[in-house]
């Protein structure tokens, strides 16, 4: 149960909240009033610490209605870092705040520090929001977006990376919301202005040695376009209305994913008249089937997302529709296409997509009775019976899934795995292990429960 109720037009905010609460702000903590718990990252920079004492001022004036906790993630890199986020503690502190410090023991692999700490940052907040059913808040503005999408620009985009950074979206498993998007930095930062709180300064945020500094240097000198709008404003618009094309491109390639039955048994298979869709639209439905059936364990997120990189799929696109039959394989995932007898030579193909087993072929998986685990990262098996379980991959010999269509390919059922006692194949996947009732039907009656991982497809 939530502490404080959403605030009514009878409700008077508090004489600390009077100054400041503009509609913006209001509006601001009606729309986070859905959730029920807010983890803030906070760094202690202007930013983030804005956002904080925003947010706290709003629930103090009980206009804010969700509980609040912050994070700040110590990467490390600065000797600093320890002292800003003791001073990050210190204020949540003062505003009765629940804060957690996360010290990274990890040193950057990639070339680009501030991706490695981009990275690292999200994994600790969203192990954070998933032990807390917390959302994150991150406080980007109007200012990070136009960067953003200067910075894709400049390496060549479409409406995808020219939408930059989402008001919402969902990262390694966790639900990040940037309320402030629209915000300019220095209507955020207004907030601290009478304040005894002072934000730390981060020497990188203008060490142009960093792409983005650059870009944001280059945005303060720049000439501002006719009109009252300024620069910052205008590519916060286009970001936005980039990001509802996007939107809508991303629904065509969801409906054609739907189509063929998704990845939802962990694997592709059907028949599709795939050039008759715009290109860009058979592009986005590609990477969602390679995406749905890759493997994870043995492929890094970087080189899938190169793998599966709009333009690969643009040119892989172009090859089905111009080869009768081929193969494609990359990111830990492969594709075959053919065209059946009978069938409209010009349009349809036969599309058939499955995990690669790679060199080391894939992993064995024991399980103990009444015990779970995952198999490759993509199935959840739970053994309720009352034998040891091995889990591996089909072999010829082994009993075929008992699924929703006939005719599936040696290669694709290689890609799948059954269960093993005593030198027996107990459990195979079967048409409607997608959780649910058949989940505790398989607890009842003490058997195996097979199931493919779901995906967070599009992100």
């Amino acid at each position: 149960m939530l502490d404080a109720p959403r605030a009514t037009s009878s409700d008077t905010p508090t004489e600390a909240g009077e100054a400041w609460c503009s509609d913006a702000w209001r509006a601001v903590g009606s729309d986070l009033s859905s959730h029920a718990t807010l983890l803030l990252a906070v760094s202690g920079g202007p930013d983030s610490l804005a956002m904080l004492v925003g947010l706290a001022k709003l629930r103090d004036a009980r206009l804010l209605a969700s509980k609040l906790s912050v994070q700040t993630i110590d990467h490390g890199l600065r000797p600093e870092s320890a002292d800003e986020a003791k001073m990050v503690g210190e204020v949540c502190k003062e505003l009765g705040v629940p804060f957690r410090a996360t010290k990274l023991d990890r040193k950057p692999f990639a070339r680009n520090a501030q991706d490695w700490a981009r990275g690292q940052r999200y994994g600790a907040l969203s192990r954070t929001a998933s032990e807390t059913q917390s959302v994150i808040l991150t406080a980007h503005t109007a200012d990070d977006q136009a960067e953003t999408l200067l910075m894709r620009a400049a390496r060549g985009t479409g409406c995808e990376g020219l939408a930059s950074i989402r008001p919402q979206a969902k990262l390694q498993g966790a639900v990040v919301v940037r309320p402030f998007l629209d915000w300019s930095r220095a209507e955020l930062h207004a907030v601290l202005d009478g304040t005894p709180w002072q934000p730390t300064q981060d020497p990188s945020n203008t060490d142009e040695s960093y792409t983005r500094v650059r870009f944001r240097t280059w945005l303060a000198d720049a000439p501002a376009p006719d009109g009252a709008r300024g620069i910052v404003d205008g590519l916060a618009e286009t970001a936005h209305i980039a990001g509802l094309e996007n939107t809508a491109l991303d629904h065509y390639a969801l409906c054609l994913f739907d189509e063929v039955g998704g990845a939802y048994q962990g694997f592709v298979d059907g028949d599709l008249s795939l050039c008759d869709q715009p290109l860009v639209v058979q592009a986005r439905f590609l990477r969602l089937v390679l995406g749905g059936v890759a493997r994870m364990r043995s492929t890094s997120a970087s080189d899938r997302n190169m793998a599966f990189g709009l333009g690969r799929m643009v040119a892989l696109a172009r090859r089905i529709a111009n080869e009768p039959k081929g193969k494609w394989v990359g990111g830990g995932a492969v594709l075959e296409w053919w065209r059946g007898k009978g069938q409209d030579e010009s349009k349809t193909q036969h599309l058939s997509a499955y995990a690669e087993s790679g060199r080391a072929g894939f992993p064995q998986l024991a399980i103990e009775p009444g015990e779970s685990g995952q198999w490759d990262d993509r199935f959840d098996v739970c053994n309720w019976t009352e034998k040891r379980l091995t889990v591996r991959a089909w072999q010829s010999g082994d009993p075929e899934p008992k699924l929703d269509r006939d005719g599936l390919s040696k290669r694709l059922l290689e890609s799948l795995p059954v269960g093993e006692s005593n030198g027996d194949v107990v459990a195979t996947l079967q048409t409607g292990d997608l959780g649910g009732a058949d989940k505790d039907a398989c607890r009842e009656s003490g058997t195996v429960f097979m199931a493919a991982l779901p995906r967070e497809l599009g992100q």
